[in-house]
């Protein structure tokens, strides 16, 4: 288990190892674990750095972590493009 940076609630990777079991979703996980702080899937596309991941798949996979509780889904953030989900680790007990 390792501690999110400002406050946040530790990571538990073996809950969390069912539900990200493919490349894309281990890799949202650990750079929000690394940021310490809520990111947007552009914030995450930037971080990733990946030309072969879009954005568009790394808002489909966030959304299925926030579906598997991994992830909550904590608001948006406004673009021109349109609003995008900002994504951190649920607030535990």
């Amino acid at each position: 288990m390792s501690a999110v940076e400002g406050g946040g609630s530790p990571v538990d990777w073996d809950v969390l190892a069912p539900h990200i079991d493919h490349p894309t979703r281990r890799r949202i996980v650990a750079a929000l674990e690394e940021a310490g702080e809520p990111l947007s899937v552009r914030d995450l596309h930037e971080r990733l750095a990946d030309p072969e991941l879009p954005k568009s798949r790394i808002g489909y996979h966030a959304k299925l972590l926030a579906r598997f509780e991994v992830l909550e889904e904590i608001g948006e953030h406004v673009t021109v493009a349109g609003n995008e989900p900002v994504f951190d680790f649920p607030a535990r007990p």
